[in-house]
């Protein structure tokens, strides 16, 4: 159910699978986590929703959520370049939920990453995690446009 969910997920868990358990499911989500190459570089692949998969008619509201993604990430961005920690800190857990939420659980570990630098105190570490989510952006973005319809709501309205 998709209370359940959600209560693994807060409670700090980094993906849900049901029983019984879909061996394609089980690898993607196996994947996600595995991101080291052969030739040592960071995976680039396009990034698909999860929610998208399990659920398709969610379109609309995962595209919206990439959509605003830009902003909010300029937000964390200017936070950290004017040192206000208690403002990122705000900003970084809302990231932390919405990224898994919405099915890109790669956003939800950078966040958490740099919620416990900011936690620890050690700020230096922020500045290239909020990179790191930028890069995830265009991961996702790439995602949204090469295996998923861009629905009529990116088009300045509804169907």
């Amino acid at each position: 159910m998709k209370e359940d969910i959600e209560k693994c997920l807060a409670a700090g868990c980094d993906a849900f699978l049901s029983k019984p358990v879909d061996r394609v499911r089980f690898n993607q989500v196996i994947s996600m986590y595995l991101q080291s190459r052969e030739d040592g570089r960071a995976d680039d692949s396009p990034l698909i929703s999860t929610v998208l998969e399990a659920d398709p008619d969610r379109a609309d509201l995962v595209h919206k959520f990439v959509e605003n993604l830009p902003s909010l990430l300029d937000s964390l961005a200017s936070a950290c370049a004017n040192q206000d920690w208690d403002g990122l800190k705000r900003r970084i857990h809302d990231l932390k939920s919405l990224g898994g939420g919405y099915g890109y659980m790669q956003l939800t570990k950078v966040a958490e990453k740099i919620e416990l630098e900011c936690l620890s105190g050690d700020t230096d570490k922020v500045d290239p995690l909020i990179k790191e989510l930028y890069l995830l952006l265009d991961r996702i973005r790439r995602g949204i446009s090469k295996n998923q319809a861009t629905p009529s709501v990116l088009h300045g309205g509804y169907a």
